[in-house]
């Protein structure tokens, strides 16, 4: 991108934060929401079936067989799937956790946007 790496990753930080702000208005605008995951989230490694982890999975190999259930995995596909059920995990206990507040009337209205711990 540039040669200054330091400006290189300002500039990279920069679109990505303005990215996640248009997913968030957009996601408001629509009534939707926008749930983040822990970023170190092993996601192309754990089994969506089965949920067993691979201990090593280097970025060269693009298809997998789990050892615990033998299903044959995409890695992007895989990693999608088990993104979305940890976004909708992280999702619903944050909605359960509006619905028992005190001001639940007032916080159900809002757009959720949950990040993990």
């Amino acid at each position: 991108m540039l040669l200054n790496t330091r400006l290189a990753k300002a500039i990279s930080d920069s679109g990505w934060g303005m990215f996640i702000r248009m997913l968030e208005y957009k996601a408001e605008f629509y009534g939707g929401a926008v749930v983040k995951i822990e970023r170190w989230y092993p996601s192309s490694k754990t089994c969506s079936n089965c949920g067993h982890v691979v201990d090593k999975l280097p970025l060269g190999i693009r298809t997998w067989t789990c050892s615990a259930c033998m299903v044959d995995h995409d890695r992007d596909v895989n990693a999608a799937k088990n993104i979305l059920a940890v976004g909708y995990t992280v999702w619903r206990s944050r909605r359960c956790d509006i619905a028992q507040s005190p001001h639940a009337s007032e916080e159900g209205s809002k757009t959720l946007v949950a990040q993990a711990a």
